[in-house]
């Protein structure tokens, strides 16, 4: 899945707050993952 966007957006707030930035990055990467799911669901429905 692309998330590169996210990544960067949650990097750049991660940056600001603390220097965990690996961390923060797959935090948002799961998250994307699970609204793009959510969203491929509802299409279904």
């Amino acid at each position: 899945a692309r998330v590169s966007a996210r990544e960067r957006a949650c990097t750049r707030v991660c940056v600001r707050e603390s220097a965990r930035e690996r961390q923060c990055t797959r935090e948002s990467a799961r998250e994307y993952v699970r609204e793009r799911v959510r969203e491929r669901v509802r299409e279904r429905e």
